[in-house]
């Protein structure tokens, strides 16, 4: 939570602002000339990476690598593949394991402090590598998925960008309305009535957080109608997103910056992922003018 704290994620708002301003002018000059451009590829995918690596002083040489490991565990996590490609995706996760292994055992800044807490508190030392594993994954590869979610949702209703709206509530109504997690699961710990519907205690039970989201405001994109930050995209209670704010912060300043070009795109090809449970994963967003 210290890494991730508001005060530090602001910090890195000059050096986003940076990250985006370059891609964004190269991709204005290509599209003038006719040309097709991915902008998952060569924006959404990489750049939520690049500013957590910072976050979490991860070496570049081992962010260069985390975009390998983090689709590998996601397929490994959500997708209906068989026994040989599990296998091959548990290996490339598994190399990725040990690196962060050998990296663990000798980081400084929050990583070392979470090795040093976990030294001290006698928790399993392999609590730091867990920890680093899963928030490479979480942490940046949603992100990717709901900016090409978001920027494909406004080609589609370019209305949003003529109208003096505030860009963060364009964000809170992308997050409602087009979240990279549709569902999550939950064990009941007591017995509760959802209406007049037992759900006994230790019932598995999936949460629908898109719909949940649909049911507030409608369906329509509408940024700043009433009702529309009361989303689950991020979850809720002691299993909230940490990186809420991160996430915010980066669509915010996409948006922002890729709006002009957002204006005048035509889709290519739309992102296709599969359907499943737990993620949504575009695998492009092609546009020209």
């Amino acid at each position: 939570m210290r890494a991730l704290h508001p005060s530090r994620i602001e910090a890195v708002r000059p050096r986003l602002i940076n990250l985006v301003a370059e891609p964004v002018a190269g991709f204005t000059k290509r599209l003038d000339g006719g040309e097709t451009v991915d902008i998952y590829a060569e924006l959404a995918s990489d750049l939520p990476l690049l500013v957590l690596a910072r976050l979490v002083e991860l070496p570049d040489a081992h962010a260069a690598v985390v975009k390998e490991f983090s689709r590998a565990a996601l397929k490994l996590f959500c997708s209906p593949v068989d026994e040989p490609r599990q296998i091959h995706l548990a290996d490339t996760a598994g190399r990725f394991h040990r690196v962060l292994r050998n990296f663990v055992t000798q980081a400084g800044g929050t990583v070392g402090e979470l090795r040093e807490h976990a030294r001290e508190h006698g928790l399993h030392p392999d609590l730091p590598i867990g920890a680093l594993f899963f928030l490479l994954v979480a942490g940046q590869e949603t992100t990717s998925q709901f900016l090409t979610l978001l920027m494909h949702r406004l080609i589609l209703e370019p209305h949003v960008l003529t109208t003096q709206v505030n860009v963060d509530d364009i964000v809170e109504e992308g997050l409602r309305l087009e979240p990279p997690i549709p569902t999550w699961r939950r064990v009941a710990a007591f017995d509760t009535f959802l209406n007049a519907s037992l759900v006994p205690a230790g019932r598995s039970v999936i949460l629908w957080l898109a719909k949940a989201g649909a049911d507030v405001a409608g369906p329509g994109f509408a940024p700043g109608t009433r009702g529309s930050r009361r989303h689950l995209a991020f979850g809720a209670g002691a299993h909230r997103c940490v990186g809420a704010h991160l996430t915010r912060l980066e669509a915010a300043v996409v948006i922002d910056a890729m709006a002009p070009l957002l204006l005048r795109a035509q889709i290519v090809r739309a992102p296709r992922y599969q359907d499943n449970l737990s993620f949504r994963m575009p695998d492009c967003l092609m546009i020209s003018f």
